[in-house]
This record gives C-alpha cells, structure tokens and sequence, in this order.
C-alpha cells in the first residue's frame, strides 16, 4: 500500500512560516543560548518578532549584537529597546553583547539582571557612562566585563561606581589587564580600595591580570573589613610567594567567616608561599582552595594539606610536581582517613606511583564524606591502577572518579 505524503511547501523567507511554527520555533533556540543570537543576527528580521513572537516565545532572551546586519541594528533601537507595537513588554533577563551600544540597551532594559560583555572591543570606549549606569542601576546582578583591556583606569572605574551600587553580586574583571603599567602598583591598589566600599558582591572574578604584591596587600587588607564577598578568583596572575604571603596573613588575622572560596591556579606561589598558606590557612573559614599548577613540589602540597581548616570540602593540588615519598603518602592516609568533610579531592597530574597506592586504597575504603577524587596522570602502573578503580566503585560515597580500567 502507497502512503500519500503531505504536501510540503517550500519556505524561502522566515516571515512565510505561521505564527504558531515561529513562537515554537524560536521558544526551542531561547534555550538554546549558544544559538539565539546566530538566528537573530543572520535571519531576516520581521515585524512579527517583537508584536507577536519575542512576547510569546523569548520571555528570557539572550540578545547580542555579533557583527549585526545594520537593519537588525535599526530595529532593535526602534522595536525591541521599546514596547513592541501591541503594547506587550518584552521581559528580557540576559543581555549578551560583542559589540553595540551596550550603555543605551543596560538602561532601557530594565528588566535585565544578567549582563555579559566578554570580548566586547566597544567597552574600554563607554567605561565611564557605563559605571555611571551601574551606579543607579537596581536590577543587574551579574556581569561580565572578561577580556576588555580595561586596564587600572576602567577597572578602577568600574569599582569606584560600585561605591554605589547595592544589587550586582557577581562581578568578572578577568583578562583586563588591571596590573599592567610595567608592574606599576598604584592603579592596582587604587582598584583594591575601590572595592572596600562594596558590600554586595559575592563572586569577584580577577583572573589573568597580574597582579603585584602591592595590590595582594590591598586586596588582603579589603577582605579583613568585607563580609559579603564568598568566591575569590585569581587564577593566572603571576602570583608569587611573597604576594600569596600577604593575602593569606592578613585573611587570617582578620575576622573574615564569609571568603569560602579562593581560585589560586595557574601561579607562581612556589614551595615557600605553601609552607605561608600552610601557617595561615587553618585560621581562615576556606571551604574550597584551589591551587593547581603552582610550583609547590610535595613539601608545599602536604604543608597545605596537613593545616587544613575544619570548614574545607574542596582542595586541588594538582599539576604541583608531588612525589611519591613517605611524606606524601602519610599525609594523604591522614588526611583521608581523619577529615570527614572533604568532599573533593585533585592529586591529579603529579608524580604518584605505585608506592603510594596500598595506602590510599586502604584510607578510601574507610572514607565516607569523599564524593569526588581525581588521581589520573600520574605514574601508577596498569595493575595498580585498576585496583584504585576497583577500590572507587565500591566505596558507595564516592560518585566520580577520573581513572578508567586498563586492559
């Protein structure tokens, strides 16, 4: 029996598809953030999309601006900044802009609370009417300014502007080259003080910007006197031993309850600066410490791990050259065998090898708060690594591990 296939029309222009396919349509790619802004950018902009559609089906847009045909810019200052002609308001939540006239979008709409300008070559032109919107502005609660060579002026704009600003908690100022000037620290420490101000943040995110041990200082003494910041991000920032030294002393002999989580990856703290944050970090409420990739060697690494707080559930240790000596595998038994609120554990990428592996399968057996271990590159042999898989699969707590059974 032949079936009659339905006949199918041909579509060449968007604006022919019915207006129930257009609000499904463009409902599935909201959600698909990655993609929205291709099909606002690249398709042929109709007049449906903000009277009938961008109502209906993109109450939560992500809205860029990536190298928009000039009609598209047009519209958007005329149609989607305003009320759509039905009078329906548009309740944008995430603004995404490459380029554009980021300040005009920020203050027209006012229901945004997420704004993300990465790699945005037009900010460093706005910086000051842009802090100047964020003074005032009472709905942004995060964004995102990574790689806009703000450099020690705009970040120290932008962080003077949030004298005033009582909403925004989440803040990303990396890949700015906030410690540039050939290691001038002024601007750094200009930008540090800016910020003792601020009582609503969070999550600051500093990644990338090398700092020096002048603007460490100053970051130390703001957190002695903040009890709102949580998440503190300073990955790859040349940070040295020294400066490592004096963020961590003054963060200790501070009251601070509230940093939970410092992001140290990426520097150069070096086997001196572990044995400082070794002597400091047991009076400080840490919950996750990350210090991957940072020279510590073991003697640094098992320094940090033996002082431990009681608060910590996240440590990351990895790609910091450990050894497989007794020190190393003395700690981690004691460690894993004593703690009961770590969670995650990163050794991985170091110089481990089989020595080391009895003892840690006989710790983890024991262990009940471990959820979460990687122990892959290093120097185990096929043997013992199928025991520690083994060993991980019937430790019942334990629900993600990073070595796979060798055959």
């Amino acid at each position: 029996m032949k079936i009659k296939l339905p006949e199918y029309k041909e579509i060449r222009n968007i604006n022919e598809l019915p207006l129930e396919t257009l609000i499904l349509l463009f409902g599935y790619v909201n959600r698909m953030n990655t993609a929205s802004y291709w099909l606002v950018n690249h398709s042929l902009v109709c007049h449906l999309w903000t009277d009938k559609v961008i109502p209906a089906a993109w109450s939560e847009l992500s809205l860029s601006t990536n190298q928009p045909p000039d009609p598209l810019v047009q519209y958007n200052e005329r149609r989607i900044i305003a009320h759509s002609a039905g009078g329906d308001r548009v309740l944008f939540r995430k603004l995404i802009m490459r380029i554009g006239k980021s300040v005009d979008y920020i203050s027209a709409l006012m229901t945004v609370t997420s704004v993300d300008l990465r790699n945005n070559p037009s900010t460093n032109n706005v910086i000051d009417r842009l802090a100047d919107a964020l003074k005032s502005n009472t709905n942004i609660t995060s964004i995102s300014f990574y790689n806009n060579r703000l450099m020690q002026k705009g970040g120290t704009t932008i962080c003077n502007a949030l004298q005033k600003n009582t909403t925004l908690t989440h803040l990303d100022l990396g890949l700015n080259m906030l410690g540039a000037n050939g290691g001038n620290a002024v601007g750094g420490v200009a930008f540090a003080k800016a910020l003792s101000a601020n009582r609503a943040l969070n999550t600051l995110v500093l990644n990338n910007n090398t700092f020096s041990k002048e603007t460490l200082v100053a970051l130390g003494d703001m957190l002695a006197s903040n009890s709102s910041l949580t998440d503190l991000g300073l990955a790859n920032n040349s940070i040295t031993a020294d400066s490592a030294s004096a963020l961590f002393e003054r963060l200790a002999a501070s009251n601070n309850r509230s940093l939970i989580r410092i992001d140290l990856s990426n520097n150069l703290v070096g086997v001196e600066g572990g044995e400082s944050i070794a002597s400091n970090i047991s009076r400080c409420n840490i919950c996750e410490l990350l210090l991957s990739n940072n020279q510590l060697s073991t003697t640094g690494s098992m320094s940090i791990l033996k002082s431990l707080p009681s608060s910590i559930q996240t440590i990351d240790v990895s790609n910091n050259a450990i050894t497989p000596t007794q020190l190393a595998s003395d700690t981690l038994v004691t460690l894993l065998q004593k703690n009961d609120t770590l969670t995650k554990l990163n050794i991985s990428s170091n110089k481990l090898d089989d020595d080391v592996v009895q003892p840690l399968i006989q710790s983890i057996q024991s262990n009940k708060s471990l959820i979460h271990i990687q122990i892959g590159s290093n120097q185990f042999s096929k043997q013992s690594n199928n025991k520690l898989v083994d060993c991980f699969r019937n430790n019942k707590s334990i629900f993600f591990y990073d070595l796979q059974e060798e055959y």
